[in-house]
């Protein structure tokens, strides 16, 4: 089985890839891409490595020229993350870009997928950031990963988006007399591994997504409703719609009020406390937040420490909140 999984900043995606490389079986190879560049990225390395070994993974560091790896037949081949591999291929040290880049990374990501028994690639969406931002080097590195992620998923048998820790099955034409992706859900979320497992539908059959009209709030546990999406997607529309009024809505400040919004903003005021805010997030009826996690990872520390903080935050929130909706061009999609 092939399997592409795609998402934003500290969305869920490697803890995820791992979970599924884990129920597929052994030997389990890690294809680690991520090139040191700097205390951060050193720390971050060694931390993986660790979580690695516990999950008997074999890692090999192969920052380019991924063909080049050597792993048995038999292996379950997790490749993380293509982000970078494109990054350190497109890009030479003074920083000067490779025109030869993509069919390179394309030709030696491809020529893995017959020589393990199953391969896992893990990318990001970088393609939905704010692009008015970004140089021509960026957007050259944005067009280049769009169209690699496009290939593969015209090429593997599934591709699941990781949403706040969720994963929403965007394709689905595994083989159920094997072992479907479907079925591997299933056994995770069994395991406690994934928050909510989606009923998987064809890519061709989009009109089967679960849009949300059910107006409930407030869980019979006492759970919260997360609402997602991104900015001026039509999240607080939504929000209004469920009965409540501007005066309930508290911006980006934890009151006494059922919904805050703009999570993201009371994150990045400070990123050190957001651990702390998830017990008063939970006590609140629903929390909303912009998906902040796509385009390209900040070149700032404290934007990248801000992105991931709030990713993993809401994914937290998602775990327990009763109801998840995303909101896309202004139409709620309940996810959880």
């Amino acid at each position: 089985m092939r399997i592409l999984l795609t998402g934003g900043s500290a969305c869920g995606k490697s803890t995820f890839a791992e979970a599924l490389a884990m129920q597929l079986g052994s030997p389990r190879y890690y294809l680690a891409t991520m090139r040191p560049y700097g205390e951060e990225s050193l720390l971050k390395i060694a931390e993986h490595r660790k979580a690695r070994r516990q999950k008997n993974f074999e890692t090999i560091e192969q920052e380019v020229d991924i063909g080049k790896a050597e792993f048995p037949s038999n292996a379950i081949v997790l490749l993380e993350c293509l982000c970078n591999l494109v990054a350190n291929e497109l890009f030479d040290e003074d920083g000067a870009v490779d025109e030869g880049a993509y069919q390179r990374v394309y030709d030696s990501v491809v020529s893995l997928e017959d020589r393990a028994a199953h391969y896992l690639v893990v990318t990001n969406d970088v393609g939905s950031g704010t692009a008015a931002s970004y140089d021509n080097t960026t957007h050259r590195y944005v067009e280049l990963l769009g169209r690699l992620n496009a290939e593969l998923a015209s090429r593997f048998e599934v591709v699941c988006e990781l949403v706040a820790g969720i994963p929403v099955v965007l394709k689905d034409e595994s083989q159920a007399d094997t072992s479907s992706f479907e079925q591997l859900l299933a056994q995770i979320h069994t395991k406690g591994e994934s928050p909510f497992v989606p009923k998987s539908s064809k890519s061709s059959q989009p009109q089967d997504c679960n849009r949300c009209s059910d107006r409930s709030v407030k869980g019979d546990d006492g759970t919260m409703m997360l609402v997602i999406g991104g900015g001026g997607a039509g999240k607080l529309t939504y929000v209004r719609s469920l009965g409540y009024s501007d005066e309930q809505l508290a911006n980006a400040l934890l009151d006494e009020r059922p919904v805050i919004y703009n999570l993201q903003d009371l994150v990045a005021a400070s990123v050190a406390e957001a651990p702390a805010l998830l017990e008063a997030l939970l006590a609140k009826e629903v929390v909303v937040c912009d998906e902040v996690g796509s385009g390209v990872i900040p070149g700032v520390q404290v934007e990248r420490e801000a992105r991931e903080a709030t990713g993993r935050l809401c994914s937290q929130l998602a775990q327990q909140a009763h109801t998840v909706v995303r909101l896309i061009a202004g139409i709620p999609i309940r996810i959880k």
